[in-house]
């Protein structure tokens, strides 16, 4: 994931500079995109058929500040046409819909997904380098 959210670079500014709280998710979600989020506005969600956002668990970051999936992510299988996913985010609620990505990016390459379609990340293939 090549960027991060405002929302979350205030945050870590607040933390490490400011001595502000801050408080982790327990979980962290994978979200898919079929219009690209920036760092300040919401991209466009899937919606539909069977979507929903998924866990990511991730390990310990790399010395180079970079971080990785320790776990294959699988989205549920699609009942209806997702369109062609272009970009994947992290966000700190499971619920589809609200701008609370933490981190965003493209995928390698889009995916149309149609019904049936299953979409996953391999393990190590969802990255995030800290800049």
């Amino acid at each position: 994931m090549p960027a991060k959210k405002q929302t979350l670079s205030n945050e870590l500014l607040d933390h490490v500079l400011a001595n502000a709280a801050f408080a982790s998710p327990t979980n962290v979600h994978a979200a898919l995109y079929t219009a690209a989020e920036t760092a300040t506005t919401q991209g466009t969600e899937v919606t539909g058929g069977s979507y929903n956002r998924v866990i990511i668990v991730f390990g310990t970051p790399a010395a180079a500040g970079v971080i990785a999936n320790t776990a294959i992510i699988t989205f549920p299988t699609a009942t209806a046409a997702w369109g062609t996913v272009t970009d994947c985010a992290i966000c700190d609620t499971i619920t589809p819909g609200t701008d609370d990505a933490f981190y965003f990016g493209p995928l390698t390459a889009s995916k149309v997904v149609g019904i049936g379609d299953v979409v996953s990340f391999a393990i190590g293939a969802l990255t995030v380098t800290e800049q």
